[in-house]
């Protein structure tokens, strides 16, 4: 990437893409500074308006303390929108430059010449930047995959791995109410047994998560998710990331080890997945320990709502 004003919209459509927003970031420059850059918040809020370009002129003309935008430029990785192209317009911006085109939607080079129309010309380029494009088409891609655990089974020495159902509720409780136990898996322990329904129901709708049930205690001691998460490094692939928690009354004796010994390589054959991601917190040594015995690669830090976290990646050809 050539452009580096493109390059840090580029780096804002990265993090709409691990938002699970459409991958779309917007730098605003003004006398060769940048002074504004968003990214997509369409759905996280829940927002008509949340489009990168929209949020980046909002921000700009609240730095500058007025509407008019005289003499700035626009950098933004897709084609403007025709709401996007309007606000640009009515923002006063003088050029905008942009790095992948967007046949469908887009309404300055493609369907509508809007720059061109109206009283304000906006100037233009396109840059036709093949990361803009890629990572567009990655994330449609990573959206369309989908995977469904109802009807997986998996039995084990000790354990049967299945989908939760509506009377495992008082097990979930039994071990979700235990300090100590959801906070090390990134999630408060549960106050009451209204909230482990809501969780419970939400287990079952989304498809995504395995009870963990204990043959000999006939109890259900823990989970195993395979969520859908965005991870643009991953972009094109089919990946998951999958999290685990496991009652207190049954650490240390190598259950979860046993649980994945078995499970991983029938999600890399069963749901033809090419990477498997998982992650931890930094002090969590118990999560450490079994995502070192899965042979899993450790990659990168982030922190992430102030927790400091541990990323890891297995390749089906590593499996």
């Amino acid at each position: 990437m050539t452009n580096k004003y493109l390059e840090l919209a580029y780096k804002e459509a990265l993090k709409a893409y691990e938002l699970g927003e459409c991958p779309i970031g917007a730098v605003v420059v003004y006398n060769d500074k940048v002074i504004a850059k968003a990214h997509n918040l369409r759905e996280n809020k829940e927002d008509p308006l949340g489009h990168a370009e929209i949020l980046a002129i909002k921000k700009a003309s609240k730095k500058l303390g007025v509407w008019r935008l005289d003499g700035a430029s626009l950098y933004v990785t897709l084609e403007p929108c025709v709401m996007c192209a309007g606000a640009i317009i009515n923002s006063r911006i003088k050029e905008v430059y942009f790095g992948a085109e967007d046949p469908r939607n887009g309404a300055v080079k493609n369907n509508l010449d809007t720059f061109n129309a109206f009283t304000h010309k906006v100037k233009y380029q396109y840059l036709d930047d093949k990361s803009c494009s890629q990572i567009i088409t990655n994330f449609f891609k990573d959206l369309r995959f989908n995977i469904d655990i109802t009807n997986f089974k998996l039995e084990t020495k000790r354990l049967l791995l299945r989908h939760f159902l509506e009377n495992d509720l008082y097990d979930l409780y039994e071990y979700a109410k235990e300090p100590g136990v959801g906070e090390l898996a990134g999630w408060k322990h549960h106050e009451n047994i209204s909230e482990t329904k809501k969780v419970l129901e939400m287990f079952i709708k989304d498809k995504e998560v395995l009870a963990i049930y204990h043959k000999e205690s006939q109890k259900v001691i823990g989970s195993i998710g395979i969520h859908k998460r965005y991870y643009p490094e991953f972009g094109g692939l089919k990946y998951r990331e999958i999290g685990y928690t496991l009652s207190k009354n049954y650490w240390q004796k190598g259950l979860m080890t046993e649980a994945l010994d078995s499970l991983i390589p029938r999600l890399f054959n069963e749901f033809k997945l090419d990477v498997l991601v998982c992650c931890h917190s930094i002090n969590n040594i118990r999560s450490e320990k079994v995502i070192n015995k899965q042979k899993f690669i450790y990659y990168k830090n982030k922190t992430l709502k102030g927790e400091k976290l541990r990323y890891y990646y297995l390749l089906k050809e590593d499996n």
